[in-house]
């Protein structure tokens, strides 16, 4: 058998011509997206909070999500009820009152931030499968339309999805070149993780099992690893945290935990089981100032509602939860199908590529987040550590672990499909690798590069 010394240089460039087709369309799709889609009423809600936390920031020094302070001199009263992340990243572009420009700018460097995430995810499956299915989880990434149309609206999901891939990628690349990373790069991964958690809150209480999983590497020094892992968490973390516990006695207003739990706390989105309530079921539970009054009072009643309705409210955290959370359809708080807000118009009724790509990842969908969580478990078989390797696995484990931590938390909390969005590359790498780790309990464990070695060996020998 000759021997091909160029077959792997030739591979790299494939690859790379490969990427790069899949980095150019993504970006069309997402500008396309941008600069197609009309909102209606793109400022409510949610998106104007943030919008009035970054205007107010710029022009009277306060953090506040008062609207008057837009079109007034007079600054507003602080508050501390959003974590500060995204209004700093859209700071730039709020100083002014909004405007089309102001919005349209916003949308792109939201485009950015999501294009880097196909990248980011490429780089990270590396860590994990070969070049090849690594680009199938690029392609997923770029084709996804809940992470296209994300860009368009004034809200965290663009900016959530780029600092955990790139939290994910850091954390990951410690750990598999731990011999060469001193403690500055685990510094760095903590840093990261406190940014993910600026943007997205939910991301604080993901310290405790990165923690954990620094643990199970086999190395030496793991406890040192972790200080320092915690380290970079909290020195990124303790401005806000002094803010806050200066301004208001407190390191974080507990508000927006008592109510995102107390929002998910009805079976299906629906009060009482009526269907008028869907989305909303809070407003119409004439007792949810009394069972909002603090943290302790929503779990006492839900403990009090699952001891009634055992039945509806074990189905409801255990199943419907989790298939709420994962729901294609974005109709819970929500425009339906891919959309937070509802549009005036969008390329995705008119646009061919925009069309082809949601009919297909549309009928992928639940496909794929059936293996993403199958692969999420397999992952931990003792098996799967000799068919993939130290390092590979402890990449899928990672990942994994961060893809059981989100669905776990929405159990908890409100399960809104919106927030499935930052998450979804780790759920497409997640399912990758289901089919990779498939396809290696069918082969040989031998590796492709030992292969390759031994047959470049055997060509030496004759």
């Amino acid at each position: 058998m000759p021997n091909h010394p160029l077959a792997a240089p030739a591979l790299t460039r494939t690859i790379a011509f490969g990427l790069l087709a899949i980095l150019l369309f993504g970006l069309h799709l997402r500008l396309t997206v941008v600069l197609g889609t009309e909102i209606e009423a793109p400022l409510r809600a949610d998106a104007g909070q943030y919008f009035a936390y970054a205007h107010n920031l710029a022009n009277h020094g306060v953090y506040s999500m008062d609207r008057s302070g837009i079109d007034s001199e007079t600054a507003p009263s602080p508050d501390h009820f959003r974590n500060p992340g995204y209004p700093l990243l859209i700071l730039p572009f709020a100083a002014t009152p909004p405007s089309d420009t102001s919005l349209l700018n916003i949308a792109l460097l939201q485009a950015a931030l999501s294009l880097a995430v196909v990248g980011l995810i490429f780089l990270i499956a590396r860590m994990a499968m070969p070049p090849a299915a690594a680009l199938g989880v690029a392609a997923l990434t770029a084709l996804s339309p809940h992470l296209i149309n994300a860009n368009v609206y004034i809200l965290s999901e663009s900016a959530a999805a780029f600092m955990i891939a790139l939290f994910l990628f850091i954390f990951l690349r410690n750990g598999i070149r731990h011999d060469s990373t001193g403690s500055a790069g685990w510094l760095l991964s903590g840093a990261l993780l406190a940014t993910a958690t600026l943007v997205r809150p939910t991301m604080q209480w993901f310290l405790i099992p990165a923690a954990a999983l620094i643990f199970t590497l086999p190395k030496e020094n793991r406890a040192r690893t972790v200080a320092w892992f915690v380290a970079g968490f909290l020195l990124m973390m303790a401005p806000w945290w002094l803010r806050n516990l200066i301004q208001f006695g407190e390191l974080s207003n507990p508000a927006l935990t008592i109510g995102t739990i107390h929002h998910g706390m009805y079976p299906d989105f629906m009060y009482a089981g009526r269907s008028e309530t869907f989305g909303f079921p809070y407003r119409f539970d004439p007792r949810s100032a009394e069972i909002t009054r603090s943290l302790g009072t929503v779990l006492t009643e839900i403990a009090r509602r699952l001891a009634e309705q055992p039945a509806e409210h074990l189905n409801w955290f255990l199943l419907g939860k989790p298939l709420m959370f994962w729901n294609w359809n974005n109709d819970a708080q929500g425009a339906g199908d891919v959309f937070i807000y509802p549009v005036i118009k969008t390329p995705f009724s008119s646009n061919l590529p925009l069309f082809l790509s949601h009919e297909a990842m549309y009928w992928l969908h639940w496909p794929l987040v059936a293996l993403g969580m199958l692969g999420s478990l397999l992952c931990w078989l003792p098996r799967a550590a000799g068919l993939l390797g130290a390092k590979a696995v402890w990449a899928f484990r990672v990942s994994g672990a961060l893809l059981l931590y989100f669905v776990i938390l929405h159990i908890l909390a409100a399960p809104f499909p919106r927030y499935s969005i930052p998450i979804l590359p780790i759920l497409y790498l997640q399912a990758i690798g289901t089919l990779f780790l498939g396809y290696r309990l069918r082969r040989p464990t031998q590796s492709i590069s030992q292969r390759i070695a031994m047959s470049s060996s055997n060509n030496k020998a004759t």
